[in-house]
């Protein structure tokens, strides 16, 4: 049947899919149109259906948003730009990509703009549809790489360093000579480096830095038509500012391509009449050392990628011949031929037609297939197959899975029409002809991508492909359905970002930590899975680094959990130490259910990342993503190391060693910043392809080593009477540092990673790497070794026993040969063997393999036997093909074993010291009719315990009765009968927790006064006034106070509390009984002037000023006054403006007591005030900013003739822990402290206090006052390091009596009109009077005005009129 859609508005349209019977048809359509709401005819002549389509129109409620990249240098490739259509209610589909090539959504509200970053920005048109007319919406996005000025001094330097002429040979296949910049900056951006070779612009790798200096690594490609030219430069505005231009001669290392000068092919029949085909290729190049790739096309492609030995049949590296035995079926129906391909370094080097008998074509075709969620993005995929088909494999995306990857489930479903969803029934029989179905079990981790694509095939290749929302049959109707729990999240309605802990110190440590979040617009179920990824340079390199097993995924990722406490979402994850300072930057994959499903109707094939890291080039389709650097800075996630190093460990020397039997290197492994853990390395004869492996470890260095400096020998014993001329050549490394920071270098190119070279300081010389051997008499043979026996006992595990024979010129010590068993399409598994004999000319060995579970079997399977590897001591080598052990008579084709049930557990969940559930992965862990399950487990104190099943499956189960541990634990599965009896038990299993490391980040140290030394004559003001320590300095006794003692307190009528802002005025009236008046005025005036932010270098960001005041009268003692500043935007607080509060309490203190702020005793003096200031959370610009308060202090006197005045500022008694400032005129003082703590983040932070060079300030901070023997002023500032939350501080205010005057004599004075005036550089040993101010605070405006009046005489009668005309003198 044939059916089309019609109509006027139908642009264009095409089949997805169709499913029919003897009766229905279903059909899938595609239809296109972009005309709103109109009908279309879909039918086929005879029967014909109408439907209105109905296009999506933009609501009026719908907002689009545009969010940049806010930390585009620290993530830069991560998108541009991300657009949101908040509102949105449907998943926007066929996008129009006018300008931008791959616009497509990561969420249903989300769409993603990739772009250069290095460039300006860019413009783009949005085509939407409203009413059924276009709209055209443009933006002009803005790229958000900061160009900042640049004016720091960097090095340049190459690797290797040699003159542009000169040639540079590469030490590997793809190693490329190396650039490094060096630059003396640290910032938590990275400088907008632009590196340009080959026409390509890329951003070098930073790879080390310190509190100074960030080194940046790039490699120089190699360009085939000419030298290669490069430069670099850094963005400075909008001009550039060139680091280095250059170019080089590169002699690069070719690909050796096989020259194949004969084929030979044939076929033997089997046990079962399958054939194993038979290739054998002749060379006329040399070998060097690449691994092969081996590919066998039929209705997919079958993969295998085997190192040497594998297929050597004889000759040397010189020349050589290759023969393969493959099991193929008789028969193939997909294309009659199986294409044969060899590969090298992604090259052809043979390919080969291999003509097959066609066989008949079947239906073939799932009957059912569920998508079981377990836990965070692991599935159980379980596909229902009729056992009348001659199942053969399950594809998932592009991947095959034989029987050998999956487990056969005693799943039974339930009978139809049942509504019921289906539940767990067992089959008493795992192979019964009498079940028409027969269920599989795969457990796929799906985080980096979620398989949309199902395939099932048979013996002979008949197959068919499924995608999700597939129907599956139509009596009953079935579909394949996407996963709910991936049910869409609207990602970037996250709210209430916050860490356990913030500003993390990772120096030399790994840092565990937790992050919380939540959605404000809609309920996300608690279980829907969500996994974090960090993106910083060493968490890449520990995904890029570490293999992702596909059931049980990585345990670099970290996933979400539901805090019922806190009613939030959170992740444990765990900080790389020594990572890059400044912003981490990470993403949470979420998948989406509506993406997955669109994936399939729109059949591009997957639903995956390209990379787990970043995405895919074209951004075909990605899975949903909320990238941290969309976000605002206090959703940022902060830490700090004094050195950062994401490259691995390097040889820092390397010397060869030449003895009469033995060859090799003394090397020493470097890594300065996290130490050598681990490495491999792999020396092969050139000539005979000798191999031998070298493990390093910290145990294995040599004397005077650290994991700094590592030294080791790597020793190659040879016979100088037995041997060949050849070289030695180090062709493989692998080293680790602590961090899993990876070197890797290969000469053939199996790795090509030239930005983790380890032998960086060896690149103009690649002969570092070889070592010449010279024999006192070099053998003369032209054959490899025979084979003299060849035993194969067969069973669940294969067991080898062979040996070999050359009477010619022996058998090379210590080269192991590998046997190979092989199945169908080219799955093939190995055992190493073992040498249990070896004299001169013979050897035995022996090797086993257990044969994983289902390998092979299918209808008619077999395996076939081949063995290869053995060398003699002339430098030529030996192998067997299956097709030449057949032809020695020797037995090498098997029947393929049946599974048998086999309780057996392959692995577990990720499971931390916090955990109480563990999921167990493995095989035939379904339940009898006469028997339960239980788990048992044996902890590390010996203590034994048997916990039931929460959840069960033949492939996984649950259990959630694990008692939290950090120590490792053994697990078993045991079946009892009803009588608890054991009747099966499963292997034991040893789990690994993974620990973790919450450290609460430590407060930098509060500063400590150092020792003062006793001051006054007599010292510390006699003994009535106080005595001296010599570890504090002067202790006063009460009521004096000062350095010396000799300032004392007075005592002061509680004052009436300001009504509008934070200030007092204080008259006071000294001796009242004295009728003669002499009377004089002064007034001191404490301001906070104003909050400054300061970026790293001091420069002022912003700056605010304080207005209105709301003012709430607690007691008759205390006041409190609140304001709010609106803090300016930036990119950092997405372009909106926010609010600071300022809260200041004022209490007055009658009696002297002692308080407690910032843990620390402060001393409160009878008469004084206290100021408590707590300041909200400030929007910083950048994370290295901080604030400044600026208060200003200035001291009148209405007296004009015979006084003088001085100021200082320095540091108290140590017993305070504060500094001092003092403005004194003639006998009055105006004293303050600032101690140096305050409570930031509820942690206990220092702040730094220091005088302001008034040059500095804006003029609205200054102060009119002009400086004289009457008048004098100070500017203080106060700095705060960045903070999150909140800021308190408690500053004190105490009136003091002086008993000296300031005198001509005195150092730094001024004095009435005859210009004695010095620079004063501290205080005299003088008598404190006047004022002291104990501040720990800032951030407000206070002005404080305490007037003094004093009299000689009573006058109460004039007390307010005189005191008005004083007033009126000083204004």
């Amino acid at each position: 049947m044939y059916v089309e859609p019609k109509g006027d508005f139908v642009d264009d349209w095409g089949y997805g899919y169709s499913l029919t019977n003897s009766t229905h048809a279903i059909y899938s359509l595609k239809i296109y149109t972009y005309q709103g709401q109109r009908p279309v005819i879909i039918g086929n002549g005879f029967l014909n259906i109408s439907l209105n389509l109905n296009c999506f129109v933009l609501e009026t409620n719908v907002e689009i948003v545009s969010l940049p990249n806010y930390y585009s240098k620290r993530l830069p490739l991560a998108p541009l730009n991300m657009f949101i259509f908040k509102g949105l209610k449907y998943y926007l589909s066929n996008f129009p990509e006018e300008i931008i090539s791959g616009f497509r959504p990561i969420a249903f509200n989300s769409f993603p703009i990739i772009d250069d970053l290095y460039k300006d920005g860019l413009s783009i048109q949005l085509e939407l549809f409203e009413n059924n007319l276009p709209v055209l919406i443009d933006y002009d996005i803005v790229s958000n790489y900061i160009y900042e000025e640049f004016n720091y001094s960097f090095i340049v330097n190459k690797y290797p360093n040699v003159p542009s002429e000169q040639e540079i040979f590469q030490i590997g296949y793809g190693y490329s000579p190396l650039v490094t910049i060096t630059l003396e900056k640290t910032n938590e951006n990275d400088v907008a480096i632009v590196f340009f070779t080959n026409n390509n612009d890329v951003g070098p790798t930073p790879i080390y830095s310190n509190l100074t200096h960030t080194t940046y690594l790039i490699n120089i490609e190699y360009d085939s038509y000419d030298d290669t030219y490069y430069d670099a430069y850094i963005k400075n505005g909008e001009d550039h500012i060139t680091l280095t231009n250059d170019s080089v001669k590169i002699n690069k290392k070719e690909i050796n391509d096989i020259l194949y000068t004969e084929l030979y092919e044939n076929s033997i029949p089997t046990l079962s009449n399958n054939f194993f085909l038979t290739i054998g290729l002749n060379s006329s190049t040399k070998y060097d050392f690449s691994e092969y790739i081996y590919k066998l096309s039929s209705f997919t492609d079958f993969e295998a990628q085997l190192s040497w030995p594998y297929g050597f049949e004889k000759g040397s590296n010189d020349q050589f011949t290759l023969k393969y035995s493959f099991l193929l079926t008789s028969q193939a129906v997909y294309t009659n031929y199986y294409f044969l391909d060899i590969l090298s370094k992604d090259y052809e080097q043979f390919y080969h037609y291999i003509i097959n008998d066609p066989a008949p074509s079947a239906d073939v075709g799932f009957d059912s297939v569920e998508i079981i969620w377990l836990y965070e993005f692991k599935f159980l995929f379980r596909f229902g197959i009729n056992s009348s088909i001659q199942f053969s494999s399950i594809g998932i995306n592009n991947k095959i899975y034989g029987q050998e990857n999956l487990v056969l489930s005693s799943y039974v479903p339930p009978p139809p029409p049942s509504t019921e969803p289906p539940i767990q029934t067992f089959k008493n029989k795992l192979f019964d002809s009498e079940n028409d179905n027969n269920f599989f079990e795969i457990i796929i981790d799906t985080v980096f991508f979620f398989p949309n694509q199902y395939l099932i095939a048979d013996l002979y290749g008949n197959y068919r492909r499924y995608h999700i929302s597939d129907y599956l049959k139509m009596d009953p109707i079935s579909k394949i359905e996407p996963p709910y729990i991936l049910k869409d999240v609207d990602i970037y309605s996250v709210s209430n970002i916050e860490y356990l802990y913030n500003d993390v110190d990772i120096t030399n440590s790994s840092v565990s930590n937790i992050i919380y979040f939540n959605f404000s617009n809609q309920n996300v179920e608690p279980n829907r899975p969500m996994a974090l990824v960090l993106l910083d340079r060493v968490s890449i390199n520990n995904l890029k680094n570490t293999d992702i097993d596909e059931l049980i995924g990585t345990s670099k990722l970290f996933y979400s959990k539901w805090n019922s406490t806190k009613k939030m979402f959170e992740i444990e994850f765990t900080i790389p130490a020594n990572t890059q300072s400044g912003i981490l930057p990470w993403y949470i994959a979420f998948s989406s259910e509506i993406l997955i499903t669109d994936a399939s109707i729109n059949r591009p094939g997957l639903a995956k990342l390209s990379s787990p890291i970043f995405n895919s080039p074209d951004y075909q389709l990605d899975h949903t993503r909320l990238y941290s650097s969309f976000l605002k800075s206090s959703d940022q996630l902060y830490v700090k190391t004094d050195n950062f190093d994401a490259y691995g460990p390097i040889f820092s020397k390397i010397t060869s060693i030449v003895e009469k039997d033995y060859i090799g290197w003394n090397l020493t492994i470097s890594d300065s910043i996290n130490g050598f853990s681990y490495g491999d390395i792999t020396v092969r004869g050139e000539k005979d392809s000798s191999i031998y492996n070298f493990h390093l470890t910290l145990s294995d260095a040599l004397g005077n080593s650290d994991k700094w400096n590592s030294n080791y020998q790597l020793r190659i014993d040879l016979n100088s009477n037995y041997c060949i001329n050849q070289t030695y050549i180090i062709t493989k490394v692998m080293l680790f540092d602590t961090q899993r920071n990876r070197a890797s270098f290969s000469v053939s190119g199996s790795i090509v990673e030239p930005l983790e070279n380890p032998f960086i300081n060896f690149l103009d010389n690649p002969d570092i790497l070889k070592v010449e051997y010279n024999c006192i008499s070099s053998l003369s043979d032209t054959d490899g070794p025979e084979l003299y026996s060849f035993d194969v006992i067969p069973g669940s595990t294969f067991e080898f026993y062979f040996s070999a024979i050359d009477p010619q010129s022996g058998l090379k010590p210590n080269q192991r040969p590998i046997v190979y068993l092989s199945t169908m399409n080219f799955k093939t598994i190995q055992c190493v063997s073992e040498i249990s004999f070896l004299n001169e000319t013979f050897a035995n060995y022996s090797c086993s393999i257990e044969i994983p579970y289902g390998f092979g079997f299918v209808q008619g399977g077999e395996y076939i036997v081949s063995v290869y590897g053995f060398i003699n001591n002339a430098g030529f080598y030996s192998g067997f093909s299956s097709e030449t052990l057949f032809l020695l008579g020797y037995n090498c084709i098997f029947e393929a074993i049946q599974p048998q049930p086999r309780l057996q557990i392959t692995g577990t969940s990720s499971y931390n010291e916090n955990s109480n559930e563990l999921w167990i992965f493995g095989g035939e862990f379904n339940i009898p009719t006469i028997s339960f399950q239980m788990v048992s487990i044996v902890y590390s104190n010996g203590e034994n315990y048997i916990h039931s099943i929460s959840k069960s499956y033949s492939s996984s189960l649950l259990f959630n009765e694990i008692i939290p541990t950090s120590e490792s634990f053994t697990i078993q599965i045991i079946f009892y009968d009803e009588f608890n009896n054991a009747i099966n038990e499963s292997n034991i299993y040893t789990v690994e927790p993974i620990k973790l490391n919450f450290v609460q980040p430590k407060p930098k140290p509060i500063p400590n006064n150092p020792i003062v030394e006793c001051k006054g004559s007599p010292i510390c003001g006699g003994d009535k006034n106080g005595y001296c320590s010599k570890s504090v300095g002067c202790i006063c006794y009460s009521p004096w106070v000062g350095l010396d003692c000799s300032s004392k307190v007075i005592i002061i009528p509680t004052p009436t509390l300001n009504k509008t802002e934070p200030t007092f005025e204080i008259p006071i009236l000294e001796n009242q009984d004295n009728d003669n008046i002499d009377e004089y005025l002064y007034k001191s005036l404490i301001s906070i002037v104003s909050l400054r932010e300061l970026d790293f270098n001091y420069n002022i960001v912003d700056y605010y000023t304080f207005d209105k005041w709301n003012v709430t009268k607690i007691n008759s003692f205390t006041n409190q006054y609140i304001t709010n500043i609106i803090v300016s935007p930036s990119i950092l607080s997405n372009n909106q403006e926010t609010t600071t509060t300022i809260i200041v309490t004022l209490q007055w203190f009658k009696d002297a007591m002692d308080i407690t702020f910032a843990n620390q005793k402060i001393n409160m003096k009878a008469s004084s005030v206290k100021y408590t200031i707590e300041i909200s959370n400030y929007q910083f610009k950048s994370k290295l900013n901080q604030l400044q308060l600026i208060l200003s202090a200035s001291f009148k006197s209405s007296k004009n003739e015979g006084i003088c005045s001085n100021k200082d500022f320095g540091e108290s008694t140590s017993t305070d822990n504060s500094n001092y400032m003092k403005i004194q005129i003639n006998d009055h003082s105006l004293y303050g402290r600032f101690i140096k703590r305050a409570i930031v983040d509820k942690l206990i932070k220092s702040v730094q206090n220091e005088i302001i060079n008034e040059t500095t300030l804006n003029n609205y901070e200054k102060l009119i006052t002009e400086r004289s023997a009457s008048s004098d002023y100070s500017f203080i500032g106060i700095t705060i390091p960045y903070y999150r939350e909140n800021i308190i501080l408690d500053p004190d205010f105490s009136i003091l009596l002086d008993s000296n005057k300031v005198s001509k004599s005195d150092k730094g004075s001024i004095c009435n009109g005859d210009g004695d005036q010095s620079i004063k550089t501290g205080l005299s040993n003088g008598q404190i009077a006047g004022i002291i101010i104990g501040a720990v605070g800032f951030a407000t405006v206070i002005v404080i005005s305490v007037i003094y009046h004093f009299w000689k005489n009573k006058r109460d009668s004039k007390f307010n009129s005189q005191m008005q005309n004083k007033l009126k003198e000083i204004k």
